[in-house]
């Protein structure tokens, strides 16, 4: 993944650039690995041909754990999955906690469509899992459609 694109990437991400949102959210700082959604995905619609798809599979067979960096991310605070899982325990927030984990972006072989598994909570009854599917349009990546999604 090369890091100038995927900070491209993640400063057009919607989950991320939140105008109306107060605050910096979390970024768990682990990379989600959802590749049998991110698959299943590339196999529907709009990444459904043998190019792509085997293009898809090359960076998943070559991914290996990582943890997010924080120069990828200008409006996230990264931090560890325990952290989150800490704050979670306690009876009575002073805030909503809001907090985001995302899968590496996978690209189209032409890196004009990206995959990428989203898990954002920013409160009870407030949340979203699911692969978002994003084209480059006039060099701006925007939100598609989503595969899979969980909304509460």
């Amino acid at each position: 993944m090369d890091a100038k694109e995927a900070k491209q990437f993640f400063g057009q991400l919607d989950y991320i650039k939140d105008p109306a949102r107060r605050g910096k959210p979390f970024l768990v700082d682990s990379v989600v690995y959802r590749d049998d959604l991110i698959l299943e995905a590339a196999k529907m619609d709009e990444l459904n041909n043998e190019n792509d798809i085997n293009y898809i599979k090359g960076q998943i067979a070559s991914s290996r754990p990582v943890k997010w960096n924080v120069d990828l991310f200008d409006s996230l605070r990264i931090v560890k999955s325990s952290y989150i899982d800490s704050i979670r325990q306690l009876k009575k927030f002073k805030y909503n906690l809001i907090y985001i984990k995302l899968s590496k972006p996978y690209y189209s072989k032409n890196k004009q469509r990206c995959l990428i598994y989203i898990n954002h909570y920013c409160g009870n009854l407030c949340a979203f899992s699911g692969v978002g599917l994003y084209k480059k349009i006039k060099g701006k990546w925007t939100f598609v459609r989503s595969y899979f999604g969980i909304v509460s």
